[in-house]
């Protein structure tokens, strides 16, 4: 009798561990607590969360036709304007320091509203970006057109601030 009851003690704990065993198998298979590094495709089937940063050192591309990028950047800067006359129906090009930004990027800008008074303020309401473009390493130039109609002398730092995208 003794006997039959060590064995089933014993078969009930070989089960109780296989038990266990593949429960912390399929819990380590679902929750990955370090880095994960592949040389192949990493395939992800369902909705990806990421919560983190997100760095990657190749190209993205977005669709199945999108164009590949290596990099995107996007930020305000303040313009430096060339003249303290901004001419009426002239342009100029506000040149901003920006990290990062090289030769043959997309530069994308718009004019940020004003810091201090109103949008429709004499100096602001007329201003329109005709173009942007990568000036030098580190820096861009985003061309103004003053359709306000009159010379300004006005055009100061408040109405200078743009916004910009970048891509390679």
């Amino acid at each position: 009798m003794k006997n039959k009851i060590e064995q089933y003690v014993s078969k009930v704990m070989v089960s109780l561990f296989v038990s266990l065993l593949a429960v912390g198998v399929l819990y380590a298979a679902s929750t990955i607590g370090a880095n994960i590094v592949t040389t192949g495709t990493l395939s992800v089937t369902d909705t990806s969360t990421l919560t983190g940063a997100v760095t990657m050192s190749s190209s993205l591309t977005l669709g199945s036709s999108g164009t590949a990028h290596t990099k995107f950047i996007s930020g305000n800067c303040a313009g430096s304007r060339p003249a303290s006359t901004f001419v009426a129906s002239s342009t100029e090009e506000w040149i901003c320091t920006v990290s990062g930004a090289a030769d043959d990027d997309k530069v994308f800008a718009s004019l940020d509203a004003p810091s201090s008074g109103t949008i429709n303020s004499v100096g602001f309401e007329g201003l329109i970006v005709t173009g942007a473009r990568a000036t030098t390493t580190g820096a861009i130039g985003v061309r103004v057109f003053n359709g306000t109609g009159a010379a300004s002398t006005s055009v100061s730092t408040n109405y200078t601030n743009l916004n910009y995208w970048i891509a390679d």
